[in-house]
This record gives C-alpha cells, structure tokens and sequence, in this order.
C-alpha cells in the first residue's frame, strides 16, 4: 500500500454519529466527514433525506465509504436515480417513532488502493449532482 495515500486516510477525523435530522447545512456537517461533506450538503440542499455517511482510514480498509439515504422519502425520480446506481444496498430499518419499517438504501463509493480521500469526495459530488431537487417529504416527528 502507498504509505502516503495512507497518511491522507489516517488525517480524516471519524466522526461517531446517532440518527440526528439537523434543521440546517452547518449544524449537519458536524456529523459528515470531510470528503463527503460537499456531496452530502448538495443532497441536503435537494432535499434528499440523508441518515449516515462514512468516509475514513476503517472505509478505505474495507474497500468504500458510503452514504445511507431514506429511500422511502425520496421523489420517484430520486428512486430511480438509486436503482440505476451500480452500488446500492437496501435495508429495512424499523423506525420506532412512526412505527413502521423504512427503506435505508446504501450508496456505496468503491475504493481503490491508490485513490485518495479528495477522490472519493469527488465520486461523491458526482453521485450527488445526479439527484434532482425534491420538496422536503419528511415528517416532521422522526
């Protein structure tokens, strides 16, 4: 391995996170590592209800970093956008507050050895950019 591609992945600080739905873009990047704080702060801004992202030295290890999003709550369109994406995972979670299971998908950004934290922010972006903008669908109780 590229020692000084892993110096980079070691300089990313990791962020522990719970469920938190922040009010706003500053209170939000508190919780996002900094390769994926541009991509997740243009889907907060399109309304696309992110959960949980990850992008770290313990990602790089593993191959992909990764941003979980609510795909119940996302437009048609936005649906279609992440069935057509290549690296996504669902999950039913059960959300105790509304009583029902919901829809978690992965969006997975694979890793290479050689690439660096910028480069999986930039595959981020792009992720994100294909997205389209929606009206905020949350519930206001979750």
């Amino acid at each position: 391995m590229n020692e000084v591609v892993i110096s980079k992945w070691q300089q990313v600080e990791r962020i522990n996170f719970g469920r938190v739905i922040p009010a706003d873009l500053e209170s939000l990047m508190h919780f996002v590592e900094e390769p994926l704080q541009e991509a997740v702060g243009i889907m907060f801004e399109k309304n696309v209800p992110t959960i949980g992202s990850s992008c770290n030295i313990n990602d790089y290890v593993q191959g992909r970093a990764w941003i979980s999003a609510d795909y119940d709550f996302m437009s048609s369109r936005n649906q279609q956008i992440v069935r057509s994406y290549k690296y996504s995972e669902y999950s039913p979670i059960f959300n105790r507050k509304l009583g029902h299971l919901v829809t978690v998908v992965g969006l997975f950004l694979p890793i290479e050895p050689h690439e660096f934290p910028k480069d999986i922010g930039t595959k981020a972006i792009k992720l994100a950019e294909k997205f389209d903008s929606q009206p905020n669908s949350l519930p206001k109780n979750i």
